[in-house]
């Protein structure tokens, strides 16, 4: 929606129209495509990572997990149900502080998650990432550092990827749902903020098939936000 300024952004009320497209877009997709409800998931880099630590926050009864990029914690007062989350920024970030946007987002998550807050975080691949420990089940947290500015990092197709489909967290069919069944999602939905053009559209839908592709030309989108759905 457009700001006071004239530029477009997310609204990042819990009650707001965005909040409102996601829910309409949800409950539209679901009940058109043969879509795993358990397994929904929200990613964005800068204005989009603000917008899905929101939809994690105010939607955790809708989504699995959340991976915010180069983004700052939700302002909502209350939160519904529970996501795990995958967080990474950069710690020379130009734009969005690394303190109070970066280590803001991952201590929110760590205080919904009940993580530990004296166990030592364990390191996870790629090198850049840890994963804390003592965090309530199917309710991972990932924390990740990189030094690529605020951009989306070239490690972060193959982190997130791994991150929703390894059997340990149980990203497959979860406890939300029956079996055991553990896939990458395989439909990717993109809600632009902002125009974007052939090139970003073309890597876009490459990079959903391939965690070779390091990093996107989509780093130039600053206000995506997108939800991948699973098929059952």
């Amino acid at each position: 929606m457009p700001s006071a300024a004239g530029a477009t952004d997310w609204d990042y009320t819990a009650t707001g129209r965005d909040v409102e497209l996601f829910d309409t877009l949800v409950d539209y997709l679901t009940s058109t495509y043969c879509v795993d409800r358990a397994r929904i998931f929200s990613t964005g880099l800068s204005a989009g990572a603000y917008f899905t630590n929101l939809l994690g926050c105010c939607r955790g009864d809708v989504l699995r997990a959340i991976a915010p990029v180069a983004g700052g914690p939700p302002s909502a007062a209350t939160c519904a149900g529970h996501v795990g989350a995958w967080i990474a920024h950069a710690s020379n970030d130009p734009l969005v502080d690394f303190t109070t946007g970066g280590i803001a987002t991952r201590d929110f998550w760590i205080a919904r998650n009940g993580c530990s807050t004296t166990l030592a975080p364990v390191a996870v691949s790629p090198a850049d990432c840890v994963e804390y420990q003592g965090c309530q089940p199917d309710l991972p947290v990932v924390w990740c550092v990189h030094t690529e500015g605020h951009s989306w990092p070239s490690m972060a197709n193959c982190s997130t990827a791994a991150y929703v489909s390894t059997p340990a967290r149980r990203f497959g069919r979860s406890s939300r749902a029956s079996g055991s069944v553990h896939r990458i999602p395989s439909t990717v939905l993109a809600i632009e903020r902002q125009p974007v053009d052939a090139e970003v559209e073309r890597d876009s839908r490459s990079a959903g098939r391939s965690c070779a592709t390091t990093k996107s030309a989509n780093a130039r989108v600053f206000g995506s936000t997108t939800l991948s759905l699973a098929p059952p």
